[in-house]
């Protein structure tokens, strides 16, 4: 419970006076993944947390989940026996230029979705570039990668970055409107790497639906002075009761770099 103590002031007279506050519906949460490799595709459901309780949201078993493509093609992602909540089918593999559409049963709510894909993106290669700021020894580096924008689709980008084991809270994203058609390097910023580090990139490639919820998230985790009010980030999930999350589909390029 939560107490809001106010204290009164006077001859030795204090009062602690505590205010209900009412316990708001949960709210069942959808991560919904799809990939253009072997195994990398999931469903992850939950519930917020209520207001008395810890944030440790609780995760939903029994969902009926399936996946179809426009060619009718069906996949039932089934959940994981080891990890509660987590919904997988190893043998999915998301292809380009193709529409998905999500059919769930979670919690006797039905929730759909669609989205599609685009072409696998371009990151031809990733290189380190030492920083020039650091006159320490040893010298630390930073991370680029090089990539060309196809001309002919508008296209959202997130890049996410794995080091040493470790994925960096900032979110990487953009799409290409000063960019169309152009190749290209960019940085990743915030990140120093050493002599013996490992550096996984990962570029995907996903529809404007989903890349305006990955924007939407990246500035609800974004605090400072001059960020945004916090808000949920919009879905493009259709369901009779409220829900968050997001279903989305990504071409993705998937490259390591062990700086030497």
């Amino acid at each position: 419970m939560i107490l809001l103590g106010f204290v009164f002031a006077g001859f030795s007279c204090e009062k602690v006076i505590e205010l209900p506050i009412d316990e708001e519906e949960k709210v069942i949460i959808v991560e919904g993944v799809l990939k253009d490799r072997d195994s990398a595709s999931y469903f992850n459901l939950s519930k917020t947390a209520g207001i008395y309780e810890s944030q440790v949201f609780e995760k939903i078993s029994g969902a009926s989940i399936t996946v179809t493509d426009h060619n009718l093609n069906s996949y039932v992602f089934t959940e994981d026996p080891l990890v509660q909540g987590h919904y997988v089918n190893y043998n999915f593999v998301a292809q380009e230029n193709t529409t998905y559409t999500l059919t769930a049963l979670v919690d006797g709510v039905s929730i759909t979705a669609t989205s599609f894909s685009k072409k696998q993106p371009i990151m031809d290669s990733i290189y380190a570039k030492p920083n020039f700021l650091d006159v320490e020894v040893p010298q630390s580096s930073w991370i680029y990668y090089h990539s060309t924008d196809y001309v002919d689709e508008e296209n959202y980008y997130r890049l996410r970055i794995i080091h040493n084991g470790k994925e960096p809270s900032q979110f990487y994203i953009g799409n290409d409107f000063y960019i169309n058609g152009q190749t290209y390097e960019a940085q990743f910023f915030g990140v120093d790497t050493y002599p013996g580090d490992t550096v996984i990139i990962e570029m995907l490639e996903m529809d404007p639906d989903v890349y305006d919820y990955i924007y939407g998230l990246s500035n609800t985790l974004t605090t400072g002075a001059f960020s945004p009010a916090p808000a949920n980030p919009p879905s493009n999930l259709v369901s009779t009761q409220t829900v968050q999350g997001y279903f989305g589909v990504y071409m993705t390029q998937l490259d390591t770099l062990i700086l030497p």
